[in-house]
């Protein structure tokens, strides 16, 4: 089919025409929104934390457009349905997503606070990963607290993501292919790319630090 950037998805979703597209469209943002009122009060939190982070660190405030919002729903459900498969055969080597974090709205006042009294990109980032440790990659399932979710994995955007390349592998061999010939060398690739994976979320981290360092010492030479 055909690949819809999110001006075009939010303008087609607002049309009046019953065309096949507009029709399969406006059924994606219902599902998306029915998804979203199921489960409204378990994101709501870490949306708006999700959201707070990228304002602080983008510099720009995070606005979600009806299409981004809906992928974002379906992606959520998809990624849960997935890992909660895998958990339920635990037998199988599979990459989570997990998140221990408990965190509820004090919490993001706490972290409002603490922004507006620091510009240091540094000690935001340290405080960002002390108060909500970020979510890791782990061959055990220990549920992502986050979304309020038993069980959670990337697997929905493989283009930008190599934790989805690798869950759709797994996916095919075990659940398509039913491949029953499970050995330890396949638990040690799986654990391999978790440790790899975790390793390029504390690189990003430090990029962001140096990104914005240099930035503000930029700015200050003006």
């Amino acid at each position: 089919g055909e690949n819809y950037s999110h001006h075009r998805a939010n303008t087609l979703v607002t049309d009046s025409r019953n065309t096949e597209e507009i029709v399969l469209l406006k059924k994606i943002v219902e599902l998306s929104r029915t998804l979203m009122r199921r489960n409204e009060r378990d994101y709501e939190v870490s949306r708006e934390l999700k959201d707070l982070k990228r304002t602080v660190f983008n510099g720009t405030p995070v606005k979600g457009s009806i299409s981004s919002i809906a992928i974002e729903d379906i992606m959520i459900f998809l990624n849960w349905k997935l890992a909660s498969l895998f958990a339920n055969n635990s037998e199988l080597p599979f990459i989570y997503r997990n998140n221990i974090t408990c965190y509820d709205s004090v919490v993001i006042e706490d972290i409002r606070r603490f922004i507006q009294r620091n510009s240091d990109y540094k000690r935001l980032l340290e405080f960002f990963d002390n108060v909500c440790p970020p979510s890791f990659y782990s061959v055990n399932n220990l549920g992502h607290s986050g979304f309020q979710l038993d069980a959670y994995c990337h697997a929905t955007n493989p283009l930008r993501n190599y934790a989805s390349i690798e869950t759709q592998r797994l996916i095919y061999r075990y659940l398509i292919d039913k491949d029953t010939n499970v050995t330890i060398e396949d638990y040690k690739r799986a654990n391999e790319v978790c440790e790899y994976l975790n390793s390029r979320i504390d690189a990003n981290d430090e990029y962001m630090y140096e990104i914005s360092s240099l930035l503000n010492w930029q700015l200050t030479k003006k």
